[in-house]
């Protein structure tokens, strides 16, 4: 039989670290992109360089190519203005929020 006591002898525990998740402002991305442009075969060095993987190098190029790279930009609060419309009196409670939703949704 199996002996299921617990082993309480713990000699070493060892975290781990993964390291923090690194943010990127729009002029280090754009600064970057430029220099991996530089001349043939930059994307990895410059990426080590900068410690950041050359995958992520590859993804900001196009970006920045097609100007839809940001680094900045903070969540906004977008208002909102509910307006209240009567539903018609013949027409199902489930069916009225499957149209709300619908509409949320676009």
């Amino acid at each position: 039989m199996t002996d299921h006591t617990p082993n309480s002898k713990v000699s070493r525990l060892e975290v781990v670290s993964t390291g923090a998740r690194r943010r990127w402002t729009s002029e280090e991305k754009q600064r970057i992109v430029a220099e991996s442009y530089g001349g043939p075969r930059l994307v990895s060095m410059t990426a080590r360089r900068n410690g950041l993987s050359a995958s992520q190098l590859f993804t900001w190029r196009p970006l920045v190519r097609e100007d839809r790279l940001s680094g900045d930009a903070a969540p906004a609060l977008v208002p909102v203005e509910i307006a209240f419309t009567p539903a018609p009196a013949g027409v199902p409670v489930q069916r009225r929020l499957t149209s709300i939703l619908n509409h949320i949704r676009r």
